[in-house]
């Protein structure tokens, strides 16, 4: 399994514009990749499958 932090913010490019950068508002926290083997009709074949983590804190 491949696993990418899901950062979000902003920041100003050359030209003054500002860009945001998320999967979107309450996306997970941990996205990527996880590979599958597939059965016996298609056997040696593989396809990823989208894999989302939220990880939260638990407060006392």
């Amino acid at each position: 399994m491949r696993l990418w932090r899901n950062n979000f913010g902003a920041l100003s490019e050359e030209g003054g514009r500002l860009v945001t950068y998320w999967l979107f508002k309450g996306s997970s926290d941990l996205i990527g990749l996880r590979q599958m083997l597939i059965g016996p009709k298609r056997l040696g074949h593989s396809l990823a499958v989208f894999t989302a983590i939220n990880a939260v804190r638990r407060l006392r």
